[in-house]
């Protein structure tokens, strides 16, 4: 999601120069034995957790999929990352080694949250969308960052469909310049 964070980010920067994306660290809400009743599900940060959100800035919202944004927040926290989590991905020394790693910790949240977020076409309706990818991106850069002498394009994983590395990137298949996976490392 490297490449859609940057567009995301640029389109926000034509609005108000100086913002900068946040990240969603979900590791805060998976210490806490009810993260359901985080403060992040309050009207001041993202709203109400579950159903349509009624509450806080993003209240009624109007998702793409003709509905209104929702969520239905597991009240479980085994859903979330965890630090053993991203130390795994960060211990790690090939991209093919961490693969798995990182998009489970990506996949997990996505269900965690549920209603938009739950649901690849439209889970971008949801801010949460951009925050928890922006963080996912956090780790990705730390990662490349302490492997510095990994040839990433080289060790990308053999992967099949959508995860291919010469597979068309979603949703830019219809660029003048077609972005592939493997352009996103």
């Amino acid at each position: 999601h490297r490449i859609y964070l940057l567009m995301y980010e640029i389109a926000l920067k034509q609005k108000i120069p100086a913002v900068s994306l946040l990240y969603w660290d979900s590791t805060i809400e998976q210490s806490i034995a009810t993260p359901h009743l985080s403060n992040l599900w309050s009207p001041m940060f993202m709203g109400n957790g579950n159903g349509d959100v009624v509450e806080g800035p993003f209240a009624n919202w109007d998702a793409t999929d003709g509905g209104k944004l929702s969520r239905t927040v597991q009240t479980f926290p085994n859903q979330l990352t965890t630090q053993a989590d991203i130390m795994a991905v960060l211990s790690g020394t090939t991209f093919a080694g961490i693969f798995g790693l990182l998009e489970s910790i990506h996949n997990k949240v996505h269900s965690y949250v549920g209603g938009q977020m739950g649901d690849i076409d439209f889970s971008p309706n949801d801010p949460l969308f951009w925050m928890h990818h922006a963080f996912i991106d956090c780790i990705w850069e730390e990662f490349r960052q302490n492997s510095q002498t990994t040839n990433l394009a080289t060790e990308y994983p053999t992967a099949f469909g959508q995860h291919h590395p010469q597979a068309s990137m979603q949703p830019f298949s219809n660029l003048a310049s077609p972005v592939q996976n493997i352009d996103g490392l």
